[in-house]
């Protein structure tokens, strides 16, 4: 199947100053490549950049893709004080966006109502809608429009006509080995890459298939929970990675035995 090939360091309450790449992959999501948030850049200084703002049309949405926390701000600022938490899912909607240095901020308000500031990040916020999937031993979120069917195996299907054409198939076992042998559609091995699911990163195998398609896919144990992931995509030579990464970017694993985050406790940054 797949190995472990690095273990990433856990995750922490994020400030919203993750830099990264979930962008190709939602489409203007904007996720899931995926993998761990990389090392923040420096606060931009208010006295070295002016600040330009841009209003956003009414109702403009945006979804909290991150696995932990957000940190939404008090004004457009990385140092700026804490005005909540942003949970995983949460929908945000933008009233304006600003650009004080070389990131852009959003004026956003919470279902709950409260008010602040977020950054523009793809592994932070995406501008496409995302659908929850939760189950016993994981969630992740998914491009809403995608179609859900089946309990284990799940397949998810994007919509009829889409330029992606892609079919996420998800399934568990208690043992790697129990897992389906892949690829699911006969082809030849194309390459590896690496891959970010919850804290730690796999090795991610991409075949072109037979019948003109392309699949990529990710297989694990985690806990007590062997995991496949896998990707088909028709009329394409190679998968889309970034689409793969920044589905997979939003996988909470285990969700029953994760520790709960400290509502009280500040955020790094």
């Amino acid at each position: 199947m797949s190995s472990r090939i690095i273990r990433s360091a856990p995750r922490l309450l994020l400030s919203l100053a993750l830099v990264g790449g979930l962008a190709t992959a939602f489409g203007t999501l904007a996720a899931c490549g995926g993998g761990s948030p990389g090392a923040a850049a420096s606060p931009a200084s208010p006295t070295s950049a002016k600040s330009s703002a841009t209003p956003t049309p009414a109702g403009n949405t945006v979804w909290v893709v991150a696995t932990v926390p957000v940190k939404l701000h008090g004004a457009p600022d990385r140092n700026s004080a804490q005005a909540a938490l942003l949970e995983w899912g949460s929908q945000l909607t933008v009233s304006e966006s600003q650009k004080p240095g070389p990131e852009t901020w959003l004026h956003v308000k919470t279902e709950a109502g409260s008010e602040g500031w977020v950054l523009d990040d793809p592994e932070i916020v995406s501008h496409r809608a995302v659908a929850k999937k939760i189950s016993d031993t994981y969630r992740l979120l998914y491009p809403s429009e995608w179609t859900v069917v089946g309990g284990n195996p799940l397949t998810f299907t994007s919509a009829h006509g889409a330029p992606e054409a892609a079919t996420l198939v998800i399934q568990t076992a208690d043992e790697v080995g129990k897992l389906p042998v892949l690829p699911l559609t006969p082809g030849a091995a194309s390459g590896d890459d690496s891959i970010q699911v919850g804290d730690k990163t796999y090795t991610m195998h991409f075949w072109k298939s037979a019948d003109g398609g392309a699949e990529a896919a990710v297989s694990f144990k985690e806990g007590g929970t062997a995991y496949l992931f896998d990707l088909k995509q028709k009329g394409r030579a190679t998968p889309d990675r970034a689409l793969f990464k920044s589905v997979l970017q939003t996988v909470i694993l285990n969700p029953a035995s994760a520790p709960v985050p400290n509502p009280t406790a500040t955020p790094s940054g």
